[in-house]
């Protein structure tokens, strides 16, 4: 269900690729913005970690530059910025559910990540992204599919059901070899290699089941990552042809959002997992 509204097919040229501009300071003025609270105007150009919450409005104002130590975005926020804009993020970013960050506005804004970003199903991004690790994007909806404009850069580029992928004229079109013209759309296949990988439950709090098919018995990796990736616990098992299921022990993990990797065959299967405390 994912598409690509244009595609280009061959090398990228150096001239194509920004410099990565990392964030080399310490900041530790933490900000936490609270869930639906009025419009609020950034007007620093320097903070610790910065965390968005329900439905809140954020606009960055006043500096071309802007360095954050690590940024969450929860549901429904909107972020907007009063000039272009480079954001330099110290370690990683994650946008929730139904975010717009930048979105259908002329501004023209990059982020430099050092850690993963991920984006929830449903959001609009309306900016570049150049991550040294991950860019991952969780399964999103025909409804409420998610918007991705811009030029994107990552390690790895892990997107599942209903992403948009569109070209913003902002980015350089110089140096790519050979163009193709995808009028009709152009469908991103995911990984089915795993069949369709399952938590439950989902969101859990002491156990969850995760479920996934394999063609042949193989060695598997399991991995728990936090929201920007950084690795909790990885182990090793020994996978059989047809279903696996494995339990997960997450009693000494807090409360928050991971994600699920698994490993096996060359191949990678992601699914979010929500842990709660009752």
């Amino acid at each position: 269900g994912s598409q690509v509204t244009t595609y280009y097919n061959g090398g990228t040229g150096t001239g194509l690729l920004p410099v990565f501009q990392p964030n080399g300071t310490n900041a530790n003025n933490n900000l936490n913005i609270p869930d639906n609270s009025a419009p609020v105007v950034l007007s620093s150009g320097s903070y610790g970690n910065v965390i968005i919450g329900l439905h809140a409005t954020v606009t960055f104002s006043g500096y071309s530059t802007v360095r954050i130590k690590e940024l969450t975005i929860h549901n429904g926020a909107k972020i907007l910025f009063a000039q272009p804009t480079e954001l330099l993020i110290k370690n990683g970013m994650i946008i929730a559910k139904n975010v717009g960050f930048n979105a259908g506005e002329p501004v023209t804004v990059q982020c430099f990540a050092a850690e993963n970003v991920t984006v929830d199903q449903g959001s609009e991004v309306s900016a570049s992204i150049y991550t040294l690790k991950d860019l991952l994007l969780f399964k999103a909806s025909a409804t409420v599919p998610t918007r991705m404009t811009g030029l994107f850069i990552a390690k790895n580029v892990s997107a599942q059901d209903f992403v948009y992928w569109n070209r913003s004229e902002s980015c350089p079109a110089n140096n790519i070899v050979e163009q193709a013209d995808l009028s009709e759309d152009r469908s991103i296949a995911p990984s089915d290699a795993f069949g369709h990988l399952q938590i439950s439950p989902n969101p859990a709090s002491e156990e969850a089941q995760v479920s996934f098919h394999l063609e042949a018995a193989t060695t598997v990796k399991l991995q728990l990552l936090d929201a920007a990736g950084r690795l909790v616990w990885t182990e090793q098992i020994s996978g059989l042809p047809g279903k696996n299921q494995h339990r997960l022990r997450l009693g000494a993990v807090r409360e928050g959002v991971y994600i699920v990797q698994v490993l096996a065959q060359g191949q990678r299967a992601l699914e979010k997992l929500v842990v709660l405390r009752p």
